[in-house]
């Protein structure tokens, strides 16, 4: 039974590269690459055009993101870096995450009662409480602990805004400018093959990854059982 359960999260894993083959396979049979560069390149002269337009609508999909815990942020990030660039996608991605977590925060604080964490989270809290700002750029440096419940947990554990607000951005910018770079990179395309070139493809590989296991992570959460039960 247990292996069965651990197996649970690479079923997913697999259902996701089916999935993502028949869509390859399916964009390849239907749709040029070159059509899809001339729409891309189009649809991104348009956002540049409307560059405060633009940003404002995708720093409202990420606040609105992050206030809800929808796990959004890479696919935005990468789609604001596509259409607006390197840089505007890293800083408005750090933005609208701060912001959002910021209001996630405020109102779990006010409507939730202080309470103590699950067990397993026991010693973050402890972390949290005599490191905060160095708790929270770790938990937001690992890609499998989803945004949302990371910004709850910290509200409910009473750590400090601004230990939280600046330990989630120095956490937050190594991996929103991996996404950020590989948005670009997608962008500049212009062959297939060009998908292969070393560079491209560590930096795409590594978003990749960083999304399987954001997308795989949950399943094995609940699917791992109490440490009581694995001891009896």
């Amino acid at each position: 039974m247990t292996q069965l359960r651990g197996a649970r999260p690479w079923h997913i894993l697999v259902a996701l590269c089916a999935v993502l083959a028949v869509l390859a396979a399916l964009t390849h049979r239907f749709v040029s690459l070159e059509a899809a560069r001339d729409w891309t390149r189009a649809l991104g002269h348009t956002a540049q055009q409307h560059a405060l337009l633009t940003g404002a609508v995708f720093f409202g999909l990420l606040v609105l993101a992050m206030l809800f815990a929808l796990p959004a942020k890479a696919v935005l990030n990468m789609m604001i870096a596509a259409l607006l660039g390197f840089w505007p996608a890293v800083c408005l991605t750090l933005l609208g995450t701060l912001t959002g977590s910021s209001l996630l925060y405020a109102v779990t604080r006010r409507i939730a009662t202080p309470s103590p964490l699950p067990p397993r989270w026991h010693g973050v809290q402890r972390r949290l409480l005599r490191r905060p700002l160095i708790t929270c750029a770790a938990l937001r440096l690992t890609p499998v602990l989803p945004y949302g419940p990371v910004t709850i947990a910290c509200a409910m554990a009473q750590t400090p805004y601004r230990p939280f607000l600046l330990g989630s951005a120095l956490g937050d910018i190594p991996i929103v400018a991996l996404y950020a770079l590989a948005g670009t990179r997608l962008m500049a395309l212009a062959q297939t093959r060009d998908a292969l070139t070393p560079t491209t493809a560590l930096v795409l590989s590594a978003a990749a990854l960083l999304l399987l296991l954001g997308a795989i992570a949950p399943s094995k959460r609940r699917d791992t059982p109490p440490p009581e039960q694995v001891q009896s």
